[in-house]
């Protein structure tokens, strides 16, 4: 739900693999809606399937992230282990605006902060990456992960005002920008 509440998106998760798909009803979904109508404004078909879906939007609603998972051996499956970003207000927001690439493991969690110039995604496997977004017209990069970073899997995020740009490293905490990631 959007900060003022005006807007809401809903993933709906497909919990087994299909061997065929007949439509676009048997992939998992995005429902984006505004709170005046039971109706969605736009559907998005998501290839993907598993333990979860999870989703955040930004707070005027402009940005939604999915971080998706799977079950099964299907870490190699469409969408699966991906992040999918929406721009709600392009000309075709049901069309992700961006996807990264495939994860080897499940994102059990995201986080956009504000008006999305920053975005963390938890990974089971891999810790913690914190995208840049600052500038809406290029693709999101990774400023932060367990690779340049050490062991932060089960870390604890925060978002904190100072620092928009910085980076800092103390015994267990590290911040990143708006980001403080806590061991």
């Amino acid at each position: 739900i959007s900060r003022d509440g005006t807007y809401i998106a809903a993933p709906i998760k497909r919990t087994q693999q299909l061997p065929t798909l007949n439509s676009d009803t048997e992939n998992s979904q995005l429902m984006f809606f505004s709170k005046d109508s039971g109706t969605p404004w736009w559907t998005s078909s998501i290839d993907a399937y598993g333990s979860r879906i999870n989703c955040d939007i930004s707070d005027d609603g402009r940005y939604v992230l999915l971080g998706t998972g799977e079950k099964g051996g299907a870490a190699n499956y469409g969408d699966s282990n991906k992040l999918i970003l929406y721009d709600t207000q392009s000309a075709t927001p049901s069309t992700p605006i961006w996807k990264s690439s495939q994860y080897a493991s499940d994102i059990i969690g995201v986080s956009i902060r504000g008006d999305a110039d920053y975005f963390v995604a938890s990974i089971t496997d891999d810790g913690i990456d914190v995208y840049d977004f600052v500038d809406k017209s290029a693709n999101p990069s990774v400023v932060f992960n367990n690779s340049t970073g050490g062991d932060w899997f089960g870390s604890d995020v925060d978002w904190v005002n100072q620092g928009r740009y910085g980076q800092s490293s103390s015994g267990d905490t590290q911040q990143v920008g708006p980001v403080k990631i806590t061991k």
